[in-house]
């Protein structure tokens, strides 16, 4: 015996009106499978728009607080701020291509900046810590062109070197309280 293609539908005792019966049922059952509700499906584009609007209005409030703790000199509303910026971070959960990554290395700076005008050392580390691990080999610049990750690392590291981009205030007051500390 050999194999024909479609011997079932082509054998002697298949009828075209028999074909054509088992035909219209498969569409006529295909066609009643889905009852429920239609659902809508975002596109990629709308989704990333809709994250980067989610985005931006919290990082708005977030600099609105931190705005605010400069003038007043609150280091509770730096925390608030800190904490609402970080926040932000937590709306992109994976969809970064939402937020250039500019604006996304900017929040995160913010953040760990208000950790530590607020003088919670701890979740300023921990922030920083998340910076070099998700921007790697990146670095961010204040107006007078001193270093952010130079910075950070200044002064929640202690660390002290000629080489390092910070401002001259920063540097002189390291270097004094190193200069007391071993004296």
């Amino acid at each position: 015996m050999s194999f024909k293609p479609n011997s079932y539908f082509f054998s002697n005792g298949c009828q075209p009106l028999k074909r054509t019966f088992v035909l219209l049922a498969g569409l006529w059952l295909g066609g009643c499978v889905s009852t429920g509700p239609k659902l809508e499906l975002m596109s990629f584009d709308d989704e990333h728009a809709e994250i980067e609007q989610q985005f931006e209005a919290c990082t708005a409030e977030g600099r609105a607080v931190n705005n605010s703790a400069s003038v007043q000199k609150s280091t509770a509303q730096f925390l608030v701020a800190a904490n609402t910026l970080s926040s932000c971070l937590l709306l992109l959960d994976g969809s970064y291509a939402a937020v250039p990554l500019d604006g996304q290395m900017k929040v995160h700076a913010l953040s760990v900046l208000g950790y530590l005008k607020g003088g919670d050392v701890a979740k300023a580390r921990v922030q920083l810590d998340a910076f070099d691990e998700r921007f790697p080999n990146n670095d961010l610049f204040f107006n007078d062109y001193s270093s952010f990750l130079d910075t950070a690392h200044a002064l929640l590291d202690g660390q002290r070197s000629a080489v390092l981009n910070i401002n001259q205030p920063l540097k002189s007051e390291l270097n004094r309280q190193h200069y007391w500390a071993s004296h």
